[in-house]
């Protein structure tokens, strides 16, 4: 516009005032994009570790139940007894007629045990397999837990 033999000035300070505030614009998006992904990746590893304490939990929560359920059924009457002259008359074969036997009878449900578990992994959530995953996903901003992406 500025090389045109007729330039009109006020034309020319218009779109130089457009293409500044353009790029004002450009950088504020820029910004704002960095900053959500930056939360994005907070959020990430948040849940990653969020889920490696609930894990942590479930499964000692299951021991517990079943240490206790355990517990429970080897106090019932008379079972002490019963296991005792299965192992003298069985001898080495003791496991082997344990197994055969419950084998054979039907699965008990467990309603109780079933229930003790971590929710459903939600798509694009990272779930690290260990420490050094969860510390790669911390070090990378939520974004991967591969070794290679750090070098």
């Amino acid at each position: 516009m500025a090389k045109a033999r007729h330039a009109d000035q006020r034309k020319i300070n218009q779109e130089v005032e457009r293409s500044v505030q353009l790029k004002m614009e450009a950088e504020k998006y820029r910004r704002t994009a960095g900053v959500r992904e930056e939360l994005h990746g907070e959020i990430v590893v948040q849940m990653a570790k969020a889920r490696a304490d609930i894990s942590t939990n479930i499964n000692a929560l299951r021991d517990l139940y079943c240490d206790e359920r355990i517990s429970a059924l080897l106090a019932t009457e008379g079972l002490s007894e019963l296991l005792r002259e299965l192992r003298d008359l069985a001898g080495d074969d003791f496991r082997g007629h344990l197994d055969k036997t419950a084998d054979q009878a039907e699965p008990i449900a467990s309603p109780v045990l079933d229930e003790i578990h971590a929710p459903q992994i939600i798509p694009g959530e990272i779930v690290p397999k260990n420490g050094m995953e969860m510390r790669r996903l911390e070090i990378s901003g939520g974004k991967t837990t591969s070794h290679a992406a750090h070098q």
